[in-house]
């Protein structure tokens, strides 16, 4: 399977580590640069998304994982986010809200039915940090201010992030999970969801 600037290729694990997702990464990255999986350095600086330490590496990549699902984004040079939450997750929404929500999205949020507002909330969240992620910010991203719009329904929007555009769009994951997909583009980009094994 061949790397696209303008394809996300999404991997899916049942999987409570992250091991499986960096060795993957290291299998990609060795197969499309033409090295040895032993020269594929990976960094995880603290509160800053995981990288690979070569330079001018064209590959981008970002995972999540919760409970038994583990997600990894992969595309090539546009910085990309990806995050899973449970859509029953034990967690004050509400509390949630006030800390990475704008004035306006709290509104739209305190609008939402109150049958589905825990599940809207927590979409709500997968979109903000997986653009969190995407900046390579993580949590010191200034989440209040990059607001986004309100949609129970997947989105597929640009979002104003601090150096660039971002586009975001919700993955389907069935009905007990949540996540969402963020990447570096002001155009729609595809996602492709790829066996494990086809590296």
């Amino acid at each position: 399977m061949k790397l696209c600037m303008d394809v996300v290729d999404l991997y899916d694990w049942p999987s409570a580590g992250s091991e499986p997702a960096y060795a993957m990464v290291r299998a990609i990255a060795g197969k499309t640069l033409g090295l040895p999986l032993d020269r594929v350095p990976l960094i995880r600086p603290p509160r800053r998304a995981p990288r690979i330490d070569l330079p001018d590496c064209p590959i981008r990549f970002s995972l999540s994982h919760c409970q038994q699902r583990l997600l990894l984004a992969v595309t090539l040079f546009r910085d990309i986010g990806i995050d899973i939450e449970p859509s029953q997750r034990a967690i004050d929404i509400d509390a949630l809200a006030n800390c990475f929500m704008s004035k306006q999205e709290r509104r739209q949020y305190a609008e939402a039915p109150s049958a589905t507002r825990h599940v809207q909330g927590l979409q709500w969240w997968t979109r903000k940090e997986a653009l969190a992620k995407a900046t390579g910010l993580g949590l010191d991203l200034p989440l209040r201010q990059f607001p986004l719009p309100a949609s129970p329904a997947p989105i597929d929007v640009v979002a104003n992030g601090p150096d660039a555009p971002y586009r975001i769009a919700d993955l389907d994951m069935g009905p007990d999970y949540l996540a969402s997909v963020a990447c570096q583009s002001d155009a729609s980009f595809t996602v492709r969801w790829t066996q494990a094994y086809a590296y």
